[in-house]
């Protein structure tokens, strides 16, 4: 009976082993995956800084421009204004 009961004790550890195993395998599977994830995330961080440098450049660009393009639209639009009085002469 002693025999029986180390055999059962032995196939008991030998199963809680087995499940250790499986669940620390899965572990890794999963942490992988998440080290993977965060590397994707990590560039995917990095490609948008680099983007919202260069439209914040374009911006600072286009504002830029606005003061010259206000003189010219009002510069256009008294030519305009012009031209029709004489055309409605």
């Amino acid at each position: 009976t002693s025999r029986k009961e180390s055999q059962k004790a032995d196939s008991t550890l030998r199963s809680e082993i087995d499940i250790l195993k499986r669940s620390s395998e899965r572990f890794v599977k999963e942490e992988a995956r998440a080290k993977q994830k965060l590397l994707q995330l990590q560039e995917t961080v990095k490609r948008t800084g680099t983007h919202t440098e260069e439209i914040d450049k374009v911006a600072k660009e286009v504002q830029a421009e606005v003061p010259e393009l206000e003189i010219e639209r009002r510069k256009r639009e008294r030519d305009f204004d012009r031209v029709k009085v004489e055309a409605d002469k």
